[in-house]
């Protein structure tokens, strides 16, 4: 495996590169052809994405070759954490053309198999997967006759539903970026031309959302957007920002060069500002991230290397008025394309396509500063005759994952390759589950639950939470935060779309999504009310303590008001050992439901200890005020009871807390008279 790095120096030898101190490159965790085995015909992955409640989603195309029909069809895989294959599915159709002689009767039939092809993808606020793209249905494979595509994918790979859309007098209808839409469906960023030849001429923005039907519908009127940027406009990424949206891509202007764009729109998707990047030659749009209040956008741009010219790397570090705060090229007299980024370790990660000195195109991994835009190092990766990367992504460990399409020979069809790489070598990912905590969650009254961690020397770089399982009949009354040592962090703050639950709800700094953009049960990537940011000021020993308030008014059954589990990953300092309880020991302790409940004159409490020793049954009234000792003492692991009779404590709500072991569990008993 050849290493290439890069200093802040101007590059004059791009394989001649040094690293800089005290950066790393991410180690390899796993790397995996898709399909396993080598199959005739190619396969390209378009979009990755990590679900949270757990493994990996790629959507792409998969291309069918034969001497008659060859087509495309849309292919989606899940894959586990270690890169072992979960399912795969292809989704096509055909158009069925009869033949029919002088009288009418049928002499013939023609099966023409659709051209269905993959652009981008995302996960669904229910936790299904949203593929858009386009179809085209026709037999002779007209320009005229692309429909934008919509096809919604369960979790287990089946089809809910496939929507397309033409657009009357225009040509070539593509999707190629999807979003969630400021209040509620889907935004999609598409391309169609107005003359019927040439390329994609007109950008349009769309807003959709799922009908009484079940299928995806314009939503509004206008429901949908257009604008022309110089002579062709190529979208490719959008995402919704406050009380707008960001759309980013390549247009061909009227001094016949290829551009970098950025556009604010408002929230009915009409142009607040665009913004141009770029040199004096050509520039391609790769991939953008929405990070600290910043806007970094990579790609390529081609520029003078001795007698000739090459591409490299293009990043553009702007605030969200549009101004720009740096640009920056990456390379040296090879080509390199900057095709997708995203934030590891507070670093922006590049994954760029390295043509080397063969002239075959290569997989690398460029790691830039985001404040100051030098680069740490660069990568490059397997020994392929070609391989090129087209989507890449963080991982809630701190890791990163990559995904393209490469093959060994020229003459060996391409398959779908994924990379996993774990955070750097000098830091240790810790994801810390809690499970079957069955809390109940009391109208005004705050719920608890605590992770107690001791650590050595340790720094953190990194936080994330997921929100596993909290049921609850309208979230839009919930207040979540994120308490430790002395800092707190609100999560979600009552988001303004309710309804039920949150459901495997990861929240992230880096999430490109704010939680108002979700709908219950909030399933995937969000970014927090507040950064988790602050935490990284502090060393990971103490409680970390997560609280859900209710500020509901009442009147709801609170049957069914449950935290159920939630994750803490922190990314802290590799050492000798972070004390950090284990997995096992933490699903082995806590309370088991007070019963019976309610109660009147006295209540058994089960509790199970995952380690031997001092425990520590207390009960709090709901003011937070200790209304009794039930038990302070040393006991052995396993399986205790202890019974608590209430004496002479009026009737209402009581908190029975278990510490023991640096843990503690919470349960609610009501009394009655």
């Amino acid at each position: 495996m050849k290493r290439i790095f890069r200093s802040s120096l101007l590059l004059l030898s791009f394989l001649c590169l040094i690293q800089l101190a005290n950066s790393q490159e991410l180690p390899v965790r796993w790397a995996e052809f898709f399909p396993t085995d080598w199959e005739a015909n190619n396969f390209t992955a378009e979009k990755i994405i990590e679900i949270t409640n757990g493994g990996i989603v790629v959507a792409g195309t998969r291309r069918f070759e034969s001497l008659t029909q060859p087509h495309n069809e849309v292919m989606v895989m899940r894959i586990d954490v270690d890169g072992d294959m979960i399912w795969q599915k292809s989704f096509g159709g055909e158009t069925v053309d009869y033949i029919r002689d002088s009288t009418g009767a049928v002499t013939d039939t023609i099966y023409t198999p659709w051209e269905q092809v993959a652009h981008d993808m995302l996960q669904t606020h229910e936790g299904n997967f949203l593929v858009t793209g386009f179809r085209d249905e026709s037999s002779d494979r007209t320009p005229s006759s692309n429909h934008l595509l919509l096809i919604e994918i369960s979790p287990s790979g089946e089809v809910i539903t496939e929507s397309s859309f033409l657009y009357i007098n225009m040509y070539d209808y593509e999707g190629y970026s999807i979003a969630p839409a400021i209040g509620g469906g889907y935004v999609v960023a598409a391309t169609l031309r107005a003359d019927g030849f040439g390329s994609n001429d007109l950008m349009m923005l769309l807003r959709l959302q799922k009908g009484a039907e079940g299928l995806y519908v314009n939503y509004e009127s206008p429901w949908s957007v257009n604008s022309q940027l110089g002579i062709y406009t190529h979208p490719r990424w959008i995402r919704p920002l406050m009380s707008g949206y960001l759309v980013a891509g390549t247009m061909y202007s009227v001094n016949t060069k290829n551009h970098i764009y950025l556009q604010r729109t408002y929230e009915d998707r009409t142009e607040k500002w665009t913004k141009y990047f770029g040199g004096v030659n050509d520039d391609e749009f790769g991939d953008a991230v929405i990070y600290d209040e910043h806007i970094y956008l990579v790609g390529s741009s081609k520029v003078p290397v001795g007698m000739s010219e090459r591409y490299q790397v293009y990043l553009v570090k702007m605030d969200f008025l549009g101004d720009t705060v740096w640009t920056r090229t990456y390379g040296g007299p090879s080509t390199n394309y900057g095709v997708a980024i995203d934030v590891v370790e507070n670093d922006l990660m590049i994954g760029v396509n390295h043509i080397n000195a063969q002239m075959h195109s290569e997989m690398a991994l460029l790691k830039v500063d985001a404040i100051t835009g030098d680069s740490l190092w660069m990568q490059t990766y397997g020994n392929f005759y070609s391989a090129g990367i087209r989507s890449a992504t963080r991982t809630s460990d701190f890791g990163f994952l990559l995904a393209g399409r490469a093959s060994y020979t020229g003459t060996q069809d391409p398959r779908i390759y994924v990379m996993r790489f774990n955070n750097s070598s000098n830091t240790v990912g810790q994801s810390l589950v809690r499970e079957n905590l069955k809390l109940d969650i009391v109208t005004g009254t705050p719920t608890k639950d605590v992770i107690s961690v001791t650590a050595d020397k340790n720094n953190i770089y990194g936080v994330t939470v997921v929100i596993d399982s909290l049921l609850h009949p309208s979230v839009g009354d919930l207040e979540i935060t994120l308490e430790h040592e002395g800092t707190a962090v609100t999560l979600i703050d009552q988001p303004v779309n309710s309804g039920e639950n949150f459901i495997h709800t990861g929240l992230v700094d880096v999430g490109e999504n704010p939680v108002a953009s979700g709908y219950a049960p909030y399933t995937g990537w969000f970014r927090p009310e507040q950064l988790l940011l602050p935490f990284l000021e502090h060393a990971p020993s103490g409680e970390w303590t997560l609280t859900v308030t209710d500020h509901g008014t009442g009147g709801i059954k609170s049957t069914g008001r449950v935290l159920e589990g939630w994750t803490l990953n922190l990314m802290t300092e590799a050492g000798t050992g972070t004390g950090i309880p284990p997995q096992e020991a933490m699903m082995n302790f806590g309370l088991e439901p007070v019963r019976p409940n309610p109660f009147s004159q006295e209540a058994i409490i089960g509790f199970r200890l995952a380690v031997s020793g001092h425990v520590k049954l207390t009960v709090y009234n709901q003011l937070g005020q200790l209304a009794g000792v039930v038990s302070d003492e040393d006991l052995t692991e396993g399986i205790h009871e202890r019974v608590w009779q209430p004496g002479n404590l009026t009737a209402g709500t009581y908190y029975i807390h278990l510490e023991s072991g640096g843990m503690i569990s919470v349960r609610k008993a009501v009394l009655i008279r």
